[in-house]
């Protein structure tokens, strides 16, 4: 692909993996003056942020970074076109601002919400989604989420948001050969496996799961993965109420983790609210089926009852413990939920993401 003359403008909020892999497919037909809010998020691991590799972005904590910040906005006009993936950081509400007050044309994203009424903050989100040459939504939740502000369909276009490369995504359901070898490498105990990963934080609500846990009994193996300052507490139950068969595990990389998913039988996301979830994502292209929550949005755009996974209400540990039981004791059906994840996760990747942005673009820019 030949890149075009053009220069844009590009904003995030901070170094995500799978951000910085849309930014490198855009970078392939523009040229591309990237910056991120910050490089930190209390709740995530350190080794989780991408860095510059092959593409290059400013990160605005130092007093260059900012200077040229402050330099693009100055000169705004320069670009053909301004993207804003976290439409609502400081940095991007001032370019979003520029733009309006020079005519340059914007794009905003959504990767996924649950809308709270707040007057204030309404009212910037109406006028900023509302002035943008078209607004990019993460599924049908997405789509809800621009309309509710204003924004006329016909400028709202839906991409499957995801963390996934093509490469991510399983071609068949992992055998149980591999699984045991899997096992064997990651010291996990011979039987069936429930995974579940996300920071160790009052939100992602393994405190339920692991209070499900006690109905479970002896009929598999729980691995909770991530860390973070719940863990002591999750101990601490687990203790009080003697709790079998569960592993708590800190961070792990990115390849260590996909060799969990493929070692396990079921993912659960118990999580209290979401506005995404990649994780689900995950677990679908490794073959595994699903449980979360009411709250978290990728389940609701990905699982359907009985196909796939199950969606159950937040806070509730009787049906979270019903459902787990429930898959647990039926490898037919789990069998069944594998291969349709697998089909459905199939276009779920950042191949697809960044065509349909450039689509878009150049639908509006030309």
């Amino acid at each position: 692909m030949s890149k075009s003359k053009y220069r844009v403008l590009v904003l995030g909020s901070y170094p995500a993996p799978y951000r910085i892999a849309v930014f490198r497919g855009l970078a392939e037909e523009y040229d591309l003056d990237i910056f991120f809010d910050t490089n930190k998020n209390e709740d995530r691991n350190k080794e989780w942020f991408g860095t510059s590799g092959d593409i290059a972005f400013d990160v605005l904590n130092s007093e260059e970074s900012n200077k040229k910040f402050k330099h693009a906005l100055k000169n705004i006009k320069k670009y053909k076109f301004v993207v804003s993936y976290d439409p609502l950081t400081t940095p991007a509400l001032k370019a979003e601002i520029a733009c309006r007050m020079k005519g340059v044309p914007y794009f905003v994203n959504c990767d996924g919400a649950i809308r709270k009424k707040h007057l204030v903050k309404d009212m910037i989100k109406r006028f900023i989604f509302k002035g943008a040459c078209a607004c990019f939504a993460s599924g049908e939740q997405g789509v809800e989420y621009f309309s509710s502000y204003g924004v006329k369909k016909e400028r709202i276009f839906k991409h499957n948001f995801t963390s996934l490369s093509d490469h991510d995504i399983l071609s068949e359901i992992v055998s149980e050969k591999e699984k045991a070898e899997l096992r064997d490498e990651l010291c996990i105990p011979d039987g069936l496996v429930v995974l579940s990963i996300g920071q160790f934080i009052p939100r992602k609500g393994f405190d339920i799961l692991v209070k499900a846990w006690k109905e479970i009994g002896d009929k598999a193996t729980l691995l909770l993965i991530g860390g973070g300052y719940e863990e002591q507490s999750y101990l601490e139950y687990i203790s009080e109420h003697n709790i079998k068969g569960i592993s708590i595990i800190g961070f792990k990389n990115k390849e260590t983790i996909f060799k969990y998913y493929k070692a396990s039988d079921i993912f659960v996301l118990p999580t209290r609210e979401d506005i995404w979830g990649l994780v689900i994502n995950e677990a679908m292209a490794n073959g595994l089926p699903v449980i979360t929550t009411d709250n978290c949005v990728a389940g609701l755009e990905l699982i359907d009852n009985d196909i796939n996974g199950y969606i159950v209400k937040t806070e509730s540990v009787e049906e979270l413990g019903a459902k787990l039981s429930h898959l647990l004791d039926n490898e037919e059906l789990r069998t069944k939920m594998a291969i349709n994840n697998l089909d459905k996760i199939s276009s779920w990747t950042i191949e697809s993401v960044v065509k349909s942005h450039l689509e878009v673009i150049k639908q509006k820019i030309g």
